[in-house]
């Protein structure tokens, strides 16, 4: 059994500290290190984190299935909708609801939600066969795409316990997803068609174009408390792309990359202090990044060579992904603030 993350990972901690010593401001008051947190067999993926450390994500072992872990519980298998199927986990709220897509018995993929008191119930799909949930608020309410009555399209929903699934539109594209939202119903992601782009989308606004760095492509895929949304954008007619920022005030701003101006970069979270993070490449490989206004970009320590990337963020700071770790194969992270990693069971607190 393992007793102390830094006896067993001394060299990514050494790495961790001279990044604090030589990087940002931000990397200085809080480097990172990753901790691994195992895989029910076969390979695994974090997707999402809530405030008090419930990671989620999927083992694709002989079956893809959705897992929650904490540092009390360990890895757990959430189950399916039946008959054998399959399941994957993609978003959890304070309170440790799990959303995610299950396969059901006549082989569609619906939207879930499992609590630890209720288990994995069916929330349906748009009238089509399949629905994918990717973000859920604090109050239960779930968007994500579904297709449409007899439609193979797909559309942004919003599902809540009393509302049930709202097809959101499209702005006129063929195809749209909604990928997060916040506590006001905030809802943010992408609109598939001649040209993709970002959008925003209110009760009271609907659906808005977030525009783009000048390029014909966005999407957006987070937003925090006060509005400020993370994602994508290309900055000219080629595939290049970089992580941007559009803040509350209705501002663009471009993240930068890791490496040189060649490389691309994506976000794909924010916590409501503002922190982004996401992916950038660099030498020949893509690596998680963290991003504050005022440390800027700070690469996050990998498990070992090649590929990682940063998938989530909660309000303490603490990020979860995933990183390719040699011979083990691809492993879920967590890449917790170094003053609160003494042991594993300090991670979730």
């Amino acid at each position: 059994m393992r007793t102390c993350c830094r006896a067993v990972l001394p060299v990514l901690v050494l790495t961790a500290l001279l990044t604090a010593v030589a990087g940002s401001a931000f990397a200085a008051e809080a480097p990172f290190v990753p901790f691994d947190l195992g895989t029910l067999g076969g390979n695994a993926s974090a997707h999402a984190v809530n405030n008090s450390g419930r990671v989620v994500g999927v083992v694709a072992g002989a079956r893809f299935r959705a897992f929650s872990w904490t540092s009390a519980e360990g890895m757990i298998d959430l189950g399916t909708l039946g008959c054998s199927g399959e399941s994957e986990a993609t978003a959890v709220n304070a309170s440790g609801q799990v959303v995610g897509s299950a396969t059901t018995c006549d082989s569609s993929d619906h939207a879930f939600s499992w609590t630890p008191t209720g288990g994995m119930i069916d929330l349906g799909t748009l009238g089509g066969r399949d629905a994918a949930p990717f973000a859920v608020n604090d109050s239960g309410q779930v968007v994500g795409w579904s297709n449409p009555t007899g439609d193979f399209r797909f559309h942004a929903f919003t599902w809540t316990p009393a509302g049930g699934m709202i097809d959101l539109g499209t702005l006129g594209g063929s195809d749209s997803f909604a990928l997060a939202l916040n506590a006001s119903g905030q809802v943010v992601g992408g609109v598939s068609g001649t040209r993709n782009r970002a959008f925003s989308w209110t009760p009271t606004e609907g659906m808005i174009d977030l525009g783009t760095l000048g390029g014909p492509h966005s999407q957006a895929n987070a937003v925090n408390a006060s509005g400020q949304i993370a994602g994508w954008s290309n900055v000219d007619d080629q595939f290049k792309r970089n992580a941007v920022s559009w803040m509350p005030d209705g501002g663009m701003i471009d993240l930068g990359v890791l490496g040189d101006t060649s490389d691309s970069s994506e976000a794909v979270a924010v916590n409501n202090r503002g922190q982004v993070v996401g992916s950038s490449s660099r030498s020949g490989f893509w690596r998680a990044f963290s991003w504050t206004p005022a440390g800027g970009m700070v690469e996050l320590p990998a498990l070992g060579e090649g590929t990682s990337g940063a998938v989530a963020v909660n309000a303490r700071g603490q990020v979860v992904g995933a990183s390719f770790a040699g011979d083990l194969g691809l492993r879920p992270v967590l890449w917790p603030p170094i003053a609160n990693l003494e042991c594993p069971t300090t991670l979730a607190g």
